[in-house]
């Protein structure tokens, strides 16, 4: 495996523990190694902070990695204790979604 492939693998792990509190932070995740080569893919063709001019001039925006205005809220996470309450929940949305589905035919 090449040096990115393995630098894939603890760092998708990290980011997929089950509990918030041991999970690896979103500014740590961004800035790890394996993620810098989708961050140019993904400036260069489809964020909004960057867009196109006549005669396809691409115009970048200062900041590539820009932070949200206000913290994002895990407190629902939270409350979800087991793996069984996860799949509860993922349930009754899924099964919500099918009959929203069903009903708007």
């Amino acid at each position: 495996m090449g040096r990115n492939k393995t630098s894939q693998i603890p760092v998708n792990f990290q980011m997929l523990v089950f509990d918030p509190a041991k999970r690896i932070s979103v500014v740590d995740a961004l800035a790890h190694p394996y993620l810098e080569e989708g961050r140019l893919r993904y400036h260069s063709c489809m964020c909004k902070c960057c867009y196109s001019s006549p005669p396809a001039a691409r115009h970048y925006s200062p900041d590539l990695e820009p932070t949200a205005p206000h913290a994002f809220h895990d407190s629902w996470e939270r409350k979800l204790a087991t793996v069984h309450q996860v799949k509860g929940i993922k349930w009754k949305r899924s099964d919500y979604v099918l009959l929203y589905f069903e009903i708007g035919k």
